[in-house]
């Protein structure tokens, strides 16, 4: 009964003869033709699901970059996803760590000039990053 109903939600797109027609060649007459129109409606059903999710998922990362049109969905909202992942790592970190991790990995300074903006020591650098790529990589772990 909930099979039904699902085809009734999509029944307006299963309407058009373009994907009966294209399913045509595979139908076995020595089979029941229900099962074969079952089964095509389902898997219609199972693709607009798969289409509805991705397109929620699209809308929740609001930011997601248009610039590439060629370049498949689910690597950019990968990447999104990963992005935004990076992002609450970085913000659980404390500020002392924080400020060196963000000059060194997204700001992309040197250790020197990370030591002279902070004013501590080359050493002292080294060891927050330290701490803080530690801290980063258990938030991954995690996950």
């Amino acid at each position: 009964m909930i099979f039904f109903q699902k085809i009734r939600t999509f029944a307006p797109q299963f309407q058009s003869d373009e994907w009966a027609l294209f399913q045509a060649p595979v139908f076995d007459p020595a089979r029941r033709f229900s099962t074969w129109i079952y089964s095509i409606a389902a898997n219609q059903c199972k693709n607009e699901y798969r289409r509805k999710n991705i397109l929620e998922a699209v809308a929740a990362y609001p930011d997601l970059p248009d610039d590439d049109a060629s370049e498949y969905l689910p690597e950019k909202l990968d990447r999104a996803l990963h992005a935004s992942n990076i992002q609450l790592a970085i913000d659980r970190l404390d500020e002392l760590h924080r400020k060196v991790f963000v000059l060194r990995w997204q700001e992309d300074l040197p250790l020197r000039d990370i030591a002279d903006i902070t004013g501590i020591p080359e050493g002292t650098v080294k060891s927050r990053l330290h701490f803080a790529l530690k801290k980063v990589t258990a938030h991954f772990h995690t996950l």
